[in-house]
């Protein structure tokens, strides 16, 4: 009668509108073949969401899956229903094969078969999937955008951001008494998190679908919202990764949406000067080579270091004007004059290029290394006026940082 019901559960997944498609699939994971279904939207224009459904103890992922495709799929969202390793007996025990790591693995190998938005990945569950959802899915609110469950929960630790979350149970279940889901909720309000309990009264340990599409509408409205921390932690992420790449330009652009969000401006400031002082350093190296310089320019265009570069560029572009006016001299028979580029100090290095210089940094709120120009301009130029302008800068510097 069980595998009946199975069958029956399984033929309702594959008898799908034209408008989804339903498939199976595996990969490995820690050595073991894992399988789960799918059912996503057919010709989807944009990239899918996932809601990971989590079948309980003596379920199936085909009867996890079919309610929630129902709701979820018009949205551009795919349902995803995973084997536990256990299978249909104490499922979603095994925190070495069916924990969060697992889970990451599955939206992985999902993402290498199709376009996946990872900012919209769901899980929901019912009893034993219920509490699994709820133990991985509120630690990890950095990875899901919405937690669902039906009859069961399990709260171990709190994670970065606020996502909403839902629970159906029964005031009279017997199995896994709704006492612990009040006080998880109790707890998410406390923390300040959206949240949603529906309390069926009289209900016992059931799936109630009457509830599904308010849920789901509850989540919806209901957004993950990102602390200040980890939107910097994500910025300089995408920052550090651009910068392997070479990819100056986007990288200083994240590392500066890091420093807007006031959270970790230490390692924002560090990581705009760094990218700097290297690209400094290059135009340095390259100070008497036109194309170098070029080349440099286009690097690291939309950062400070192209404007240097450009400044470079025009400065060598001066000195060939000055080399070229002194051969025409010599040439006529009369004395030649040592080029002005040679006689006076650099342009680059006058305490009114290095003021310049400075402020361009402090727009870019690049604080640590407009200091360290400032710095050297109170050094080498002591009696200039450019000094007390830039005495009064670092003092501004330092009030802004405090």
């Amino acid at each position: 009668m069980r595998n009946a019901k199975i069958s029956a559960a399984l033929l309702a997944v594959l008898c799908l509108p034209a408008a989804s498609f339903a498939a199976q699939g595996s990969f490995t994971f820690k050595g073991r073949e894992r399988t789960y279904l799918i059912e996503a939207p057919s010709g989807a224009s944009k990239a899918l969401g996932i809601m990971i459904c989590l079948h309980c103890n003596s379920g199936t992922p085909a009867t996890a899956l079919a309610p929630w495709a129902k709701i979820v799929v018009k949205d551009g969202v795919m349902c995803v229903a995973p084997s536990s390793v256990n299978g249909s007996v104490n499922p979603w025990q095994d925190k070495e094969q069916d924990g969060i790591e697992y889970i990451k693995a599955l939206v992985d190998h999902l993402a290498g078969k199709y376009r996946i938005d990872r900012k919209r990945i769901y899980c929901s569950g019912y009893s034993a999937g219920a509490c699994h959802t709820m133990r991985i899915g509120i630690p990890n609110s950095d990875f899901f955008a919405g937690l669902i469950g039906y009859s069961g929960s399990s709260m171990q630790g709190i994670g970065p951001r606020k996502i909403p979350v839902v629970s159906i149970h029964g005031t009279s279940d017997r199995t896994i008494p709704i006492d612990d889901t009040i006080r998880m909720h109790n707890d998410l309000e406390a923390a300040g998190w959206p949240h949603k309990l529906f309390k069926i009264e009289g209900g016992g340990h059931q799936y109630n679908a009457k509830y599904d599409g308010e849920a789901w509408e509850f989540v919806k409205k209901n957004p993950p919202k990102d602390p200040p921390e980890l939107i910097a932690k994500r910025a300089m992420e995408e920052g550090e990764k651009e910068l392997k790449e070479k990819n100056y330009g986007k990288a200083y652009e994240a590392f500066q949406e890091a420093l807007k969000t006031g959270a970790l401006q230490t390692e924002a400031n560090a990581a705009i000067t760094k990218l700097i002082a290297a690209g400094e350093k290059e135009i340095s190296d390259a100070s008497e080579d036109e194309a170098a310089l070029k080349k440099i320019q286009k690097a690291y265009r939309d950062t400070p270091v192209a404007d240097a570069a450009k400044a470079a560029l025009e400065k060598l572009a001066d000195k060939s004007k000055s080399a070229s006016a002194a051969q025409k001299k010599d040439e006529s028979g009369k004395p030649g004059e040592q080029p002005a580029a040679e006689k006076t100090q650099s342009d680059k290095d006058s305490p009114a290029a290095l003021l310049e210089r400075a402020d361009e940094y402090y727009r870019n709120k690049a604080y640590d290394a407009a200091l360290n120009v400032l710095k050297k301009i109170l050094k080498d130029y002591p009696d200039s006026p450019e000094a007390r302008k830039a005495s009064s800068l670092i003092e501004k510097i330092e009030k802004e940082n405090e």
